[in-house]
């Protein structure tokens, strides 16, 4: 995710679905995580965007 932050993506997530835990990188900062997150809100080129994490965390409750 660092590569594709340093070779011009604004914003990168890593979702891991098993551990439930989201990092979300930027350009210059450290990683951010998050843990057990509801949703997680884009900034920079996906301003706006609100990702639901619920069917992620647990597809079968949310996608029958």
């Amino acid at each position: 995710m660092r590569e594709s932050v340093d070779n011009g993506a604004g914003l990168a997530w890593l979702i891991d679905p098993e551990r439930r835990v989201v990092e979300i990188y930027r350009p210059g900062r450290e990683p951010e995580t998050l843990v057990d997150a509801e949703t997680i809100a884009g900034d920079g080129p996906v301003e706006g965007f609100v990702l639901d994490l619920r069917p992620v965390w647990d597809p079968d409750r949310w996608h029958p």
